[in-house]
């Protein structure tokens, strides 16, 4: 066993879905810390399926579906972020992904989330911690399922199922994480949202790694949809705090846009 891997918590509060068990595909190229972490996971009342392939997993879940993708960076066939890539784009899956590897330098956490990762967790592997995560990052899924497949904030329209926001009724071109940004910023519109409650909402994680890549996000995300206030919205940045997406109504948008 390669205890160095992974370092014992007290497990946390168990979690389903409902009545059916989740089902978590882990892919892990060690076969130790793959049996572990379904072992843990397991006792946590999740069911678990472990690979140590990037095609395995593939071939799997073009067939059968996951609630969640336990991912690592290092596999022998191909890497964790074409995986990642292949379920975002080819599978077109909105899944949650958590990336769980020795990788934790900020370019490769930042690659990762921009990538589609929806969390980032390093070795050595914390048994809390793990289903700590998995956890939240069902909680969240299980709210994305239960919001409406269309939602409107005129001039804009949020289609959930193809994870598009169009303008005017044209598509514009964003990221996962910028959809998933902007989606957060019009369902909080008129709230302060400072950068830690950003981080954890839109990335599951804390500020202290992702300052530079908020600021990031909200700039493109601000850009991409034209927010300004002869669109009805303005995105205003909160001194030390974070952002505030303000509603315009449509005299002051006028009075603005002429002057």
């Amino acid at each position: 066993m390669p205890g160095e891997l992974f370092e014992r918590q007290e497990i946390v509060e168990e979690t389903n879905w409902g009545d059916v068990a989740v089902h978590i595909a882990i892919l892990e190229d060690d076969a130790d810390v793959g049996v572990v972490m379904k072992r843990w996971l397991e006792e946590a009342g999740y069911r678990c399926q472990v690979f140590n392939s990037g095609k395995k997993l593939a071939s799997r879940a073009a067939r059968e579906s996951f609630d969640l993708y336990l991912i690592d960076w290092s596999i022998p066939d191909m890497s964790g972020l074409d995986v990642l890539k292949w379920i975002r784009h080819e599978h077109r899956s909105n899944v949650p992904v958590l990336f769980v590897t020795v990788r934790n330098a900020e370019k490769d956490v930042i690659s990762a989330l921009e990538s589609g990762a929806d969390d980032f967790m390093s070795k050595p592997v914390r048994r809390g911690e793990l289903v700590a995560r998995t956890q939240a990052l069902l909680r969240r899924a299980k709210r994305l399922i239960a919001e409406p497949d269309q939602q409107s904030f005129p001039p804009y329209r949020v289609v959930s199922s193809a994870r598009q926001i169009f303008k005017d009724d044209s598509a514009v071109d964003l990221t996962e994480k910028e959809f998933d940004l902007a989606v957060f910023l019009f369902n909080n519109a008129g709230k302060l949202l400072s950068r830690q409650y950003i981080s954890e909402s839109v990335w599951s994680k804390e500020v202290s790694s992702l300052s530079r890549t908020i600021d990031t996000h909200v700039s493109r995300v601000r850009k991409k949809l034209d927010i300004a206030p002869q669109n009805g919205f303005r995105l205003v940045p909160v001194y030390n705090i974070g952002y505030r997406l303000e509603r315009v109504n449509n005299v002051a948008a006028e009075v603005m846009a002429v002057s």
